[in-house]
């Protein structure tokens, strides 16, 4: 509440003091400016999507003046989140809460109870990418979210991974379940010190046996608690906790 309004403006670099014409937002940032009708002397947050924000200031029409500079650091450790992606208004929900929550990237993975069909992926994950650029300005989150615009298989993503990988499972909860992580695996590096954490989400109808076997093989299992949870809620609470017992 009380912040201005913000733009994300990929790459974009200014000094304070700077003036710029809209000229250099790309297109969709134009066309939200002009809905936003702001006058001269209010006051515009640009992010570069690289940790930077400029606040800046209406002088005149369709130019503004950098007065401060604001930089801020990546979250730690960066979380790649490897999510079946749901449908419809669940599909904002997930992609803007992941945003809000400082996720690194998004990846699309194509699950057996997934039941969106191979014809609408590229739109979903088009549309993904959308969302989160919204939720970048929303919530004045300067670091923008990349969405892959493929979708992955998990034998594809736990095949030799870069980093630490570890998979919301609702299979292992019972009434006196508590949230945590199932004990790292030989060779498997410390979530600790790991810079990096891949976090992998199922469909709403869960992960099939042999995906979870497959999982539970490669990668470290995280229990969520007792409750049921839908693939919005699971994600927002399992990125809370994955950051909690990184930093523990």
């Amino acid at each position: 509440m009380g912040h201005s309004h913000a733009l994300l403006s990929p790459n974009l670099e200014l000094k304070v003091g700077e003036h710029y014409s809209t000229a250099v937002l790309d297109s969709d940032s134009q066309n939200h400016l002009r809905v936003l009708r702001i006058q001269s002397g209010e006051t515009l947050s640009l992010l570069n999507g690289a940790g930077l924000i400029f606040e800046s200031e209406m002088i005149s029409k369709n130019e503004f003046r950098v007065r401060e500079l604001i930089k801020k650091s990546q979250p730690q450790p960066e979380i790649h989140l490897f999510i079946s992606l749901p449908k419809k208004d669940s599909l904002w929900e997930v992609i803007a809460q992941a945003t809000e929550l400082g996720v690194s990237k998004i990846i699309p993975i194509a699950t057996q109870h997934n039941q969106n069909p191979q014809a609408t992926r590229q739109k979903m994950a088009e549309k993904s990418q959308k969302i989160a650029d919204e939720a970048c300005c929303q919530c004045r989150q300067p670091f923008r979210v990349s969405v892959s615009q493929e979708w992955a298989s998990l034998d594809s993503i736990l095949k030799n991974p870069a980093f630490p990988m570890i998979y919301a499972d609702e299979g292992t909860a019972d009434q006196s379940s508590k949230p945590h992580i199932a004990k790292a695996k030989d060779g498997v590096p410390s979530l600790n010190t790991a810079p990096k954490l891949g976090l992998c989400i199922g469909p709403e109808g869960g992960w099939s046996e042999s995906e979870r076997q497959l999982l539970s093989s490669q990668a470290l299992a995280m229990n969520l608690g007792p409750n049921v949870l839908r693939v919005t809620t699971a994600t927002s609470v399992a990125i809370y906790h994955l950051r909690y017992f990184a930093n523990c």
